[in-house]
């Protein structure tokens, strides 16, 4: 795992291994990192169903990165329904 400062210093990214990561930033870490900043904070790496992307926002993420997981499952045309899904769940906690 590691965290990158992107952008001047306006979000943070914690990423997990980069694209194809077999496994997703822990919850505890997203968690950990939300206590002590506010800058929004991009997760991504190891995200491969609505469920797991909406632990990510709960746990405190800002944006889910997703990228490869849809160039092998079920191709672009389930981008729309997973933003669909995921995004109640931002709107419950006030990020966009």
């Amino acid at each position: 795992i590691k965290a990158q400062p992107t952008n001047a210093n306006k979000h943070l990214h914690l990423g997990s291994g980069g694209s194809g990561a077999q496994d997703p930033v822990p919850n505890e870490v997203i968690m950990a990192v939300r206590k002590v900043t506010d800058l929004p904070i991009w997760v991504g790496g190891g995200i491969r169903s609505v469920e797991i992307a909406k632990q990510k926002a709960d746990a405190g993420a800002s944006v889910i990165v997703v990228g490869t997981h849809f160039e092998y499952e079920k191709g672009f045309a389930q981008v729309e329904s997973f933003a669909k899904e995921i995004k109640g769940n931002f709107t419950e906690n006030n990020v966009t």
